[in-house]
Parts: C-alpha cells; sequence; structure tokens
C-alpha cells in the first residue's frame, strides 16, 4: 500500500498488489481467517480480494502489457464468475508466457474456465496442451478424466486414469499445480 502510495502506476506493484490479493483470497488463507479477522455479517471476503486483485491487474495492464499479469487476470475474472473475459484474458495470455510452468498453468487456468461454461471440449485441449507440457503431472490427467465423465464417455475417462497410475505419484514436483 505504502509502494502504490508513492507510485500509483508503477506496473510491477499492480502486479505484486494483484497477487497479494489473490492469494488472500485462497481457500487455505480464508479458513484461516474463519472466525478470527472477519466479522459476522462480512458476506464474501475471498470474493472481495478477488475483486481487489482484478482492479490491480487490470490497471497494471493499463501501464504496460504483460503476458503474465494477463494469465492471473483471466484466472481471477474466472474465479470473479466472469468466464468469457477470463477464457480471453487466459488466450490472449497462453503463447506468449515465457516458461513452460507459466504456460502449464495458464492451460489449467483456461481449461477449469472452458469446463465452467460447458465447453468441454476446449477444456479437454487445454487439459491435453498441459498434460504436453508436463507429462508427469497429475493434475491435467485428473482433469481430463473428469471432463471425459461429464461427457458420459467412460472408456475416455479410463484412458488419463491409467496413464496417472503409471506416474511416480511420490514427486509432487513434477506438477507445478501443487505449488500454486
Amino acid at each position: 500500500e505504502a509502494g502504490l502510495a508513492l507510485f500509483p502506476n508503477d506496473p510491477m506493484l499492480l502486479f505484486l498488489s494483484g497477487c497479494e490479493h489473490e492469494g488472500y483470497a485462497a481457500p487455505a488463507i480464508q479458513a484461516a481467517l474463519e472466525g478470527t479477522l472477519r466479522r459476522p455479517d462480512d458476506p464474501q471476503p475471498a470474493k472481495e480480494e478477488l475483486r481487489r486483485a482484478a482492479r490491480d491487474f487490470r490497471m497494471s495492464l493499463e501501464v504496460e502489457t504483460s503476458p503474465l499479469v494477463r494469465s492471473h487476470l483471466g484466472r481471477v475474472l474466472s474465479l470473479l464468475d466472469t468466464h468469457a473475459e477470463g477464457i480471453q484474458q487466459l488466450t490472449a495470455a497462453g503463447p506468449n508466457l515465457a516458461t513452460d510452468e507459466l504456460r502449464y498453468l495458464n492451460a489449467m487456468f483456461l481449461g477449469q474456465a472452458q469446463e465452467r461454461v460447458g465447453q468441454l471440449d476446449a477444456a479437454a485441449v487445454s487439459y491435453q496442451r498441459a498434460h504436453e507440457v508436463y507429462p508427469g503431472a497429475q493434475t491435467p490427467l485428473l482433469a481430463l478424466s473428469a471432463v471425459a465423465r461429464r461427457r458420459d464417455n467412460y472408456q475416455e475417462a479410463r484412458e488419463p486414469m491409467a496413464a496417472l497410475w503409471l506416474l511416480d505419484t511420490s514427486r509432487t514436483d513434477d506438477d507445478p499445480w501443487w505449488e500454486y
């Protein structure tokens, strides 16, 4: 807050502030705050944190275009049930992200957003893209299986699960999802 008071248009400070609010909205943080800092009439503190994150990410993008900021904004918008815009931001960010880890996470976020609006075929493509970036990751395989089940294709749902059982599940370092 002090940094933004001094430099209100600094894209990096705005991005970091958005990340802070995105982090505060996480279920683990919200669970820790339950019954301590909240008032009983506080409606949805996680949603308020997400709205603050979206505000900061948008302000950062107004100053400087960044695929990383765009990816975070897309995820936050999807969590705020603004799926169409979230999908648009995530789609635009994906090819321009600098690392495999960022492309993986973006593909997972995009798949989740697409799944939430019933774009199951597109979600499967996104999850498959994530799997191709990190073939040792468990999460995209679980997501691919879940999408196939939602499409009532139980044979297709078995295939990623069979691949999952062949993975070394003791190595969570093969899946960036565990760290996000």
